[in-house]
């Protein structure tokens, strides 16, 4: 009993101990962002400061990634697989690896 008591203690300090650890990433993080505190502007800014488009620069836009997308998606060409050693040879090298494995 006394290795599954000393099991359960070690887990449990782990346990404790990680989560402590990532409240202290937490805590240190949120004091970070409070002091350098970047102001990240709101939507209305941010509509503001883009260009407009015109549904048919939007389209062009769109089918140009569309079309870059389905190019890459493509599975690459190969080349086949050239097999240099008859049959015959590759049964001699798994009955030499047989042999050394068994001694």
């Amino acid at each position: 009993m006394a290795s599954i008591e000393f099991g359960l203690t070690i887990t449990a300090y782990g346990f404790v101990s990680v989560f402590i650890i990532l409240l202290s990433v937490i805590l240190y993080t949120e004091i970070i962002k409070r002091i350098f505190g970047s102001k990240t502007p709101f939507p209305e800014q941010l509509q503001k400061e883009t260009l407009p488009l015109s549904e048919e620069e939007i389209a062009a836009i769109s089918a140009a990634i569309t079309s870059f997308i389905e190019e890459s998606s493509e599975t690459p060409h190969t080349a086949k697989f050239i097999q240099t050693s008859s049959k015959w040879d590759q049964a001699g090298r798994v009955e030499a690896i047989n042999r050394r494995l068994r001694g």
